[in-house]
């Protein structure tokens, strides 16, 4: 157990560094997502008699559950907490499996637990479990395509889409994953194929069905139109650069890392099945909230497209272990330390209110080109290295 003490120790780091606002606070913060939680959690074991948006009641399932077991909101914060335990195991299983050394192992889960716009902002805004509830299911997927564990692909479909309809993104590139899976016959690729998809549409009709009598119209698909509908109506320059700066900001490391280590793989043929599905899911979960525009996703750009967080540092580990990439102890314990102090949020830390928004994005993009050069840099030494025995 002490070996993997680490886990731990950073989750306890992280739960001690965060704030944690209540459902008022959260709400002056207008954050409405969680009003309509709250209400389906307030009004369960019966739904609400207020219409509610529609993709917000559509995800009903979690709050209400947790309304049947008590009604003080903290439920939220045990739930968030016990959410985030899971996916950091589950997520340390995957880099395990990986065959990453230790350090590299560390550092991913680092990335993981401290990225300032993740964990963080659940953790401060309890409501919003059905993104963390989302991003287990997420979890669970990636570890079966990683560990080639079939079944757990369809649990994790299935939680995946009780928290959030993105998970119908994922669908194209699991139906890429099934169809060039190696060593199955055809019969079986469209079995699991057509599974994959009833798994999931099944979960989404179901849950149309039974909040009709709280949920107002649908805006699912123009949800999905929203960034063509803005680009003929409204559109604007600056606001379009700014809605690219907020996707990319936050995953800088990760965007980085993926374009450069995926160019060098494919040079080097050593790009394969699970890279590319990886590679797809990620850009799967990221089109959603581009797709809806400025006008729809908003500021929530940041949050939807880190959804895909976990995607991006298990294709990173797949990376790390392909090119053989080792970090000195030195230079570890370094990188560790940048990337905790990094994720203290201006909002969602104990840090709040000391420092302005621009003062933290300063920070935040100084610390995540330094740790991405060092990346590139340490790549390129032990490149040199080898060419030179």
């Amino acid at each position: 157990m002490l070996k993997h003490s680490y886990l731990a120790i950073g989750l306890l780091l992280l739960f001690l560094t965060n704030t944690y606002y209540t459902y008022e606070e959260s709400m002056i913060l207008g954050l409405v997502d969680s009003y309509n939680y709250y209400e389906i959690f307030q009004f369960s074991p019966s739904f609400p008699d207020i219409d509610l948006a529609f993709h917000h009641a559509q995800r009903f399932f979690l709050p209400y559950i947790l309304g049947i077991i008590s009604k003080n909101t903290l439920i939220f914060n045990i739930a968030n907490i016990l959410i985030i335990i899971l996916c950091t195991i589950i997520f340390h299983m995957i880099i395990n499996s990986i065959g990453c050394n230790k350090r590299i192992k560390i550092l991913l889960t680092a990335l993981l637990l401290f990225n300032p716009f993740y964990f963080r902002f659940y953790l401060a805004i309890p409501l919003m479990v059905n993104d963390l509830l989302f991003s287990l299911g997420l979890i669970i997927v990636l570890y079966s395509i990683v560990l080639r564990k079939m079944i757990f692909i369809f649990i994790g479909l299935s939680i995946a889409a009780l928290g959030r309809q993105t998970t119908i993104l994922l669908l194209p590139s699991l139906i890429v994953y099934f169809t060039f899976l190696p060593h199955i016959n055809a019969k079986r690729k469209i079995c699991l194929c057509i599974a994959s998809i009833l798994t999931v549409l099944a979960i989404y009709f179901s849950t149309s069905v039974l909040i009709k009598s709280f949920a107002g119209t649908s805006h699912n698909t123009a949800h999905m139109l929203g960034l063509f509908t803005w680009i003929m109506n409204n559109f604007n320059l600056y606001e379009l650069l700014y809605f690219i700066g907020i996707s990319i900001v936050p995953m800088l490391i990760g965007l980085l890392g993926i374009f450069l280590f995926t160019t060098i793989l494919i040079k080097r043929k050593l790009f394969n099945l699970t890279h590319a599905t990886i590679l797809l899911i990620f850009a799967g979960i990221c089109s959603q909230p581009i797709l809806a525009g400025p006008s729809i996703s908003g500021p929530n750009t940041i949050r939807l497209c880190l959804l895909s967080l976990p995607a991006i540092l298990v294709l990173l580990g797949l990376f790390l272990k392909a090119l053989e990439i080792n970090i000195s102890n030195k230079s570890y314990f370094v990188i560790i330390t940048l990337i905790f102090l990094r994720s203290f949020h201006h909002g969602w830390s104990i840090t709040s209110g000391l420092y302005t928004k621009n003062v933290f994005i300063l920070i935040y993009l100084t610390i995540s080109l330094y740790i991405c050069s060092f990346f590139f840099k340490n790549y390129n030494e032990q490149l040199n290295q080898k060419k030179n025995l």
